[in-house]
């Protein structure tokens, strides 16, 4: 159009560029940037057209970053970390070296970190309340290695290694009582004992076994009978005995014995030796055992 008819459309155009402003400073930019095309079609490359769009552009940018950086804060204090982190991103698209987005940003993946301790930690201790030592050591180990200068974990793990190995013995002391037969593992029973009563909590239930084992030590030297019968032709031995074992021929013979497994053997010039093992468990009856070699050679 000519440069009068444009002259002509200055009034319009001014309007539209009020309107647009009207319409920036509340917000509604739809329409803002609908009634500056108009204006720039009107008179293309205008100044202060082209000084509108500009500040319109900001305006939009400003609102944006704005509503990225208030979404990014809510979800980080809802601890909604994923959400947090795309927010801030997006602020950070508006506005690449954007130091306020970036902080935003580092405190997310800080508060995530933190937030994955937390957890681990909670696991850890709710394992450890529930006597589930190796649950326990596997959330402290994992602990470390998420935090390894964290203070206190390094002794809650060796509490729960500690733990583990006298429930461990605990087991193997109450599943197998015989062990008790030997002199050292009965040292080793008791000190058990005693290394149990002396934990402060948590014990899961290690403590509320510790009737049990204390029967089994109890009974442990408390002797049993045994009655082996035999022809007065085998020579008899109770391995395990030392020189007590050596009956030698016998026709019937009571022991005293401690619980436990023993090995009796059987021997005869001209016929095949015998061997058989018993086990002698307190709280049952007293048992009686032929030893006889029957079989020729």
């Amino acid at each position: 159009q000519s440069t009068w008819e444009t002259v002509q459309q200055l009034p319009t155009i001014t309007a539209l560029i009020a309107e647009a402003a009207r319409g920036q400073a509340v917000g509604e930019f739809v329409d803002a940037e609908r009634q500056l095309g108009e204006a720039s079609a009107l008179f293309p490359d205008w100044p202060p057209v082209i000084i509108a769009e500009q500040r319109l552009r900001a305006a939009i940018e400003q609102n944006e970053y704005q509503g990225a950086m208030s979404e990014a804060f809510k979800q980080l204090s809802n601890r909604a970390f994923l959400q947090a982190a795309n927010a801030f991103e997006r602020a950070l698209m508006l506005r690449p070296n954007d130091q306020a987005a970036a902080d935003g940003l580092a405190q997310v993946i800080e508060a995530k970190q933190q937030n994955k301790v937390q957890q681990q930690l909670r696991v850890a201790q709710d394992a450890a309340a529930q006597g589930d030592w190796q649950q326990a050591i596997d959330g402290f180990t994992a602990l470390l290695e998420t935090a390894p200068g964290l203070v206190g974990v390094d002794n809650d793990l060796q509490q729960m290694q500690w733990r583990l190995a006298l429930s461990e013995q605990l087991a193997a002391l109450l599943n197998d009582p015989a062990v008790l037969q030997s002199d050292d593992q009965l040292t080793a029973a008791k000190k058990l004992i005693l290394d149990i009563n002396r934990l402060a909590p948590p014990f899961g239930d290690l403590k509320t076994q510790l009737p049990a084992a204390t029967r089994a030590i109890t009974n442990a030297r408390r002797p049993l009978g045994l009655t082996i019968n035999s022809d007065e032709k085998t020579l008899v031995t109770v391995l395990r005995l030392g020189p007590d074992g050596q009956l030698g021929r016998l026709r019937k013979q009571t022991l005293s014995l401690y619980p436990g497994r023993y090995v009796l053997t059987g021997s005869r010039p001209g016929f095949q030796d015998v061997r058989q093992e018993i086990h002698l468990q307190s709280g049952k009856a007293d048992q009686t055992v032929t030893v006889i070699c029957r079989d020729p050679i």
